[in-house]
């Protein structure tokens, strides 16, 4: 399934709203006769339905006047785009099966039609485009429920969910192993420091001998487990930057493609760190 552009998420949100509401038709005037300036035609034109090799733009007489003929070739422009987009939508989703189309209505414009008011006719729309605004303007719309629940998801599909589902768990696994590192770090460091560092208390035929750490001892125990635990530590970064690298290499499989990138598991990520491990 394809992405969806933001006039296109308005459409199909406009669309539920209408399937929604038992007293109101969903047809495509009626998408457009919105309360959001971007989907709603300005109230100085609206569009002709009078057949379908029939259907143009038609504007306030006085509103082109005063505005001029460049005007005019912008207006035209933004509203073929429009009617362009909210078709290719429409034929997309028929095709997909995620909205029905029945019926054929008598539908005489989409917009604002001021009775009395003199209009003139602009360019005439591309021919495939009239025909197709007339087909669709006829209609009426059922939303299918893949369509509502697709909204609901945010305009993800079940794949990606199940794929954004796999990447959270396998952050919480690398975030479970982080802390298992450490703890491992600081297990090993305890050991190390406990029994050279105590004082030993030894009874011998009755008499206690007390033997404490010299300096110099001291400063031998020190060098012995700096030279222990820094290889240590080493690993245990360079096992840190490889769990950083699996989870950044995820994330950027998830953002570039989230449909093609490969879906996590345990077994595929511990695969990946072995590999990234094995390699000089």
């Amino acid at each position: 399934m394809r992405s969806f552009s933001a006039l296109e998420k308005k459409l199909i949100t406009r669309m539920i709203e209408l399937d929604e509401n038992v007293g109101a038709l969903n047809v495509l005037a009626n998408i457009f006769n919105s309360t959001d300036e971007s989907l709603r035609f300005p109230e100085h034109l609206y569009v002709a339905l009078k057949a379908e090799n029939d259907v143009s733009i038609y504007i306030k007489q006085d509103v082109l006047n005063e505005s001029g003929l460049n005007w005019l070739n912008e207006v035209e422009g933004k509203i073929s785009r429009t009617l362009l987009r909210c078709v290719a939508l429409l034929e997309y989703l028929e095709g997909e099966r995620l909205a029905y189309f029945i019926g054929d209505i008598e539908i005489p414009h989409l917009g604002q039609l001021f009775d009395g008011a003199p209009y003139i006719e602009s360019e005439l729309l591309d021919p495939e485009l009239q025909s197709k605004v007339y087909k669709y303007s006829r209609k009426r719309i059922f939303v299918s429920e893949t369509l509502r629940m697709l909204v609901n998801n945010g305009y993800k599909t079940d794949e990606e969910l199940r794929h954004e589902k796999e990447i959270s768990s396998i952050e919480k696994q690398l975030t479970f192993t982080r802390a298992a590192v450490l703890i491992s770090f600081v297990g090993i460091a305890i050991s190390i420091l406990v029994p050279n560092l105590v004082t030993t208390v030894v009874d011998i035929k009755n008499q206690k001998i007390v033997t404490e750490l010299s300096p110099t001892t001291m400063s031998g125990t020190q060098t012995l487990i700096n030279e222990s635990i820094k290889p240590i530590v080493n690993e245990l970064i360079n096992t840190q930057n490889k769990l950083t690298e699996i989870s950044n290499e995820l994330h950027r499989a998830s953002e570039k493609n989230p449909q093609a990138a490969p879906i996590a598991s345990p077994a595929n990520t511990a695969q990946k760190y072995k590999e990234h491990t094995e390699v000089k």
